[in-house]
C-alpha cells in the first residue's frame, strides 16, 4: 500500500510537471501557475500584456501552448512598461517579442486574435507551424524570423505581413501566400524555401522580400495575376530559374536589382510596364532571352550587366529613350545590334565589351547623346554601323561613333506597318511574307536589317509572298515598289 500511494505521489508530480490547464483573468496568471518547470500549459479565461511577460519569464521549459480558450484584452501603464518601453498593448493581439527566443514547439493562438505582434516569435527555433486564426488580419515585422523549425506556411487573402516576419526560417520549404503584399524580406534568407505559390490576390512583391532563397527556382505564379509590382532587390540571389511576367498583366515596375545575380533563363515582359529599376536583370549569367514591350521607355544603369549569354540583336525595345550607365556591359556575345530610332541617350560604358559586336544599325537619325567610354572594349575597325542616308553626316562626325566602318542604309529608320499608308499591308503568316495593296504593285523586295537583298519579286497583281524559311533572323526590312512610282518601306519581325 505505502509502494502505491508513493507511486501515485510519483506520477502526479510528473503529471504536474508536463502539463497545466488554468481558468484565469488577466494579470493573474503568474497566481494561477506556481510550478514553473510545466512543458505544457492550456489557459482559458482573459489575458493581457502581464500574463504574456509571465510566461516569457517564468515558464522556459514550455514546448506546448494552447491559448485557443482564451482573450487577449487590452492593458496600459505608461509608468511601468511590460516589454522594453512599451507601455500600450491592444486587445486581441499578441504583444512584440512575447515568446522571443523561447522553446515552444506548438502553439494554439487565441480564436479572437487579430495582430501577431513585432517580434512574437523570434528565435523560437523548436516551432513547427503556424496556425493563424481567421481573424487574424496582421501580422508584424520579424514575427516568425529565425523560426528554423517551420516547413510550410498558409498566408491568407487579407492578411499584412510586416518586414522580415519570415526571415532566416532556414527548415521553411513551401509557402502558399494570398495576402495582398509580400512584405519587405518576408522570406529574406529562407534557403530551403522550394516551392511559393503566389496567389491572385498578391498586388505587391516587397523588397527582398525572397532575397537570398536559393532553392527556390519558379514561384507558382497566379493566372491573371493582380501583381503590379516588383520592388528592390525583391528575388536578388536567389536560385528562380523561371518567372511567369505574362501572367502579371498590370505589372508595371520591376525595382533596382529585383532579378540581380538569379540563375534567370528568359524575360519575356508584358506591355504596360514602365519602369526597369538600376541593376534588374543585373549578372544573370544564364539569361538567354529578354523581350522588352514598347511601354518601357529606360532601361537603368547596370540593368543588365554581365547578361551576356544573350545573343539577340533586339535587346533594346522601341519606344526606348534612354539607356543606362552600364546597362549592357559585357555584353560579348551580341554579333548584331539594333539601336532603336527613339533611342536619345545612351550613357556611360553601356555598351562596353561588346567584344563580339560586327554590326551595328542605328536606327535614330540624330545622333544620341553618348556618354563616356560608351564602346570600350570594341574594335571599332571590326564593326560595321549602318545609319540613314540622311544622318550620314552627323555619325561621320561624332564622337565615339565616326570610328566604325560607316555605311549608307536608306531603309533604317522606317516605321512598322501599322503607321503606313492603308493601300499596303505587310505581315508574316508563319514563315511566309504576306504583302497586299490596293494599288497594282511593281516590285517586293525583303532586306536582312544590315541592308543586304535576301529576295525580290514581281507581283502578279496586288498580292505578293516571299518565303523565309531558309533566313535565321527575326527583324525583317521590306519595300514596296508600286507601278504608279510611290514606294513604301516598313520594318517586321516575325
Amino acid at each position: 500500500m505505502r509502494n502505491l500511494t508513493l507511486l501515485l505521489a510519483l506520477c502526479t508530480t510528473a503529471f504536474a510537471s508536463w502539463g497545466l490547464n488554468v481558468n484565469t483573468t488577466s494579470g493573474n496568471l503568474a497566481s494561477a501557475v506556481t510550478d514553473h518547470s510545466i512543458s505544457a500549459l492550456t489557459v482559458e479565461g482573459t489575458m493581457d500584456a502581464r500574463d504574456f511577460r509571465f510566461i516569457a519569464d517564468s515558464l522556459r521549459s514550455l514546448t506546448s501552448l494552447d491559448l485557443s480558450g482564451a482573450s487577449v484584452e487590452a492593458y496600459s501603464n505608461a509608468e511601468k512598461p511590460v516589454f522594453g518601453t512599451v507601455a500600450d498593448y491592444e486587445a486581441d493581439a499578441i504583444p512584440p517579442t512575447a515568446f522571443f527566443g523561447m522553446g515552444l514547439q506548438q502553439v494554439a493562438l487565441p480564436a479572437g486574435l487579430r495582430t501577431v505582434g513585432h517580434a512574437a516569435f523570434t528565435g523560437c527555433t523548436g516551432l513547427r507551424q503556424v496556425a493563424l486564426p481567421a481573424t487574424v488580419d496582421s501580422i508584424g515585422s520579424y514575427a516568425y524570423s529565425g523560426c528554423t523549425a517551420l516547413t510550410a506556411v498558409t498566408l491568407p487573402a487579407g492578411l499584412r505581413i510586416g518586414e522580415g516576419a519570415f526571415a532566416r526560417c532556414t527548415g521553411l520549404l513551401s509557402a502558399s501566400v494570398q495576402c495582398g503584399k509580400v512584405g519587405d524580406g518576408a522570406f529574406k534568407g529562407c534557403t530551403a524555401l522550394a516551392t511559393v505559390d503566389l496567389g491572385r490576390g498578391v498586388g505587391q512583391i516587397g523588397a527582398e522580400a525572397f532575397a537570398g532563397c536559393t532553392a527556390l527556382t519558379a514561384p507558382a505564379v497566379a493566372r491573371e495575376s493582380a501583381i503590379t509590382g516588383i520592388g528592390q532587390s525583391a528575388f536578388a540571389g536567389s536560385g528562380v530559374k523561371e518567372f511567369d511576367f505574362k501572367a502579371c498583366k498590370g505589372l508595371t515596375e520591376i525595382g533596382q536589382w529585383a532579378f540581380a545575380c538569379t540563375p534567370l533563363q528568359s524575360v519575356v515582359l508584358p506591355e504596360g510596364v514602365e519602369a526597369v529599376g538600376d541593376g534588374a536583370f543585373f549578372y544573370n549569367a544564364s539569361l538567354e532571352r529578354l523581350q522588352l514591350p514598347s511601354s518601357v521607355v529606360r532601361i537603368g544603369d547596370f540593368v543588365l550587366a554581365g547578361s551576356n549569354a544573350v545573343a539577340t540583336d533586339s535587346v533594346l525595345n522601341r519606344g526606348l529613350t534612354e539607356v543606362g550607365s552600364y546597362a549592357l556591359y559585357g555584353w560579348n556575345r551580341v554579333a548584331r545590334l539594333i539601336v532603336p530610332r527613339t533611342v536619345e541617350k545612351i550613357g556611360t560604358r553601356a555598351m562596353a565589351g561588346m567584344t563580339a559586336l560586327r554590326e551595328l544599325l542605328a536606327e535614330p537619325m540624330a545622333v544620341p547623346e553618348s556618354a563616356d567610354s560608351l564602346w570600350a572594349g570594341v574594335d571599332p575597325q571590326r564593326v560595321t554601323l549602318y545609319v540613314n542616308t540622311a544622318a550620314l553626316a552627323a555619325y561621320k562626325a561624332a564622337p565615339q561613333w565616326r570610328e566604325f566602318k560607316i555605311i549608307d542604309n536608306p531603309t533604317l529608320s522606317v516605321d512598322n506597318v501599322e503607321a503606313q499608308a492603308a493601300s499596303v499591308k505587310a505581315r508574316f503568316s508563319g514563315a511566309t511574307l504576306v504583302v497586299t495593296s490596293s494599288e497594282p504593285m511593281a516590285q517586293v523586295s525583303l532586306f536582312a536589317p544590315s541592308g543586304i537583298v535576301l529576295s525580290t519579286v514581281t507581283p502578279a497583281g496586288e498580292r505578293a509572298e516571299i518565303d523565309t524559311q531558309a533566313y535565321a533572323g527575326r527583324v525583317y526590312l521590306v519595300r514596296v515598289a508600286l507601278k504608279g512610282g510611290a514606294k513604301k518601306a516598313f520594318k517586321l519581325v516575325r
